[in-house]
């Protein structure tokens, strides 16, 4: 297997960040989980943990798998993002799974906060796997079936409100961008989708990766976070 420099950088910070929540288990209040529903019609399943130190500070781990990005994308429809791959290329399949790592700030004085606003960012990691058919141009050529697996490393920053709706379960709304490395533009299809990092329409020359947050979280423990 080989390692990549930011995949070991996540490890270590992976260490670090289990190393300081354990070791300050007195500071510490609750702990969530939850989803994004809205991946869930792109046929992504979708994992999010939260680790609540304090009520301005929450450790946070995001891990999820797309399984094909052929379903309904309403994050894409919401952006006005069209799929498509790049020129010459005709996509089959893109699948993946992801695991990102990051904190982020909440604008509140204590855990009894019904509704507050968040700011927060990811160190992300990609891994994508897609089949295609390709087009060489030529008067007589034919479709010719490519595949390849590819590691993304990439940072994403988000923000928005969180409103608790029941008891211990809260709906989180909000936007994340994600930037990747220019691994991305070995993809055959990089205007689609970078799992975990975001989607980017086909006509947009930014290195920005939007996605839509509509977060569903449960506390886990007896005390409201």
């Amino acid at each position: 297997m080989r390692f990549h420099r930011p995949y070991i950088l996540t490890i270590v910070i992976v260490f670090s960040m289990t190393t300081l929540v354990f070791g300050q288990q007195k500071r510490t209040n609750s702990f969530s989980i939850g989803t994004n529903i809205i991946k869930i019609p792109a046929l992504t399943i979708d994992l999010l943990c939260d680790f609540h130190y304090r009520p301005q500070l929450d450790f946070n781990f995001n891990s999820g798998y797309g399984f094909n990005h052929t379903g309904y994308d309403l994050s894409r429809w919401l952006t006005g993002m069209i799929k498509s791959g790049n020129d010459g290329y005709l996509m089959e399949e893109q699948k993946g799974w992801y695991f990102k790592l990051g904190a982020r700030y909440n604008i509140r004085n204590n855990y009894n906060s019904k509704c507050y606003l968040f700011i927060g960012s990811y160190i992300a990691n990609s891994f994508v796997k897609e089949k295609a058919k390709y087009d060489f141009f030529s008067p007589d050529s034919q479709w010719v079936n490519i595949s390849h697996k590819i590691y993304i490393f990439g940072l994403t920053c988000y923000s928005g409100i969180s409103i608790n709706i029941f008891k211990h379960l809260s709906l989180e709304i909000g936007l994340e961008a994600g930037i990747p490395t220019n691994k991305y533009k070995e993809l055959y299809g990089y205007d689609n989708f970078i799992p975990g990092i975001g989607v980017k329409a086909n006509s947009d020359q930014s290195r920005w990766f939007p996605q839509i947050l509509t977060n569903i979280k449960y506390n886990l423990n007896n005390n409201n976070p």
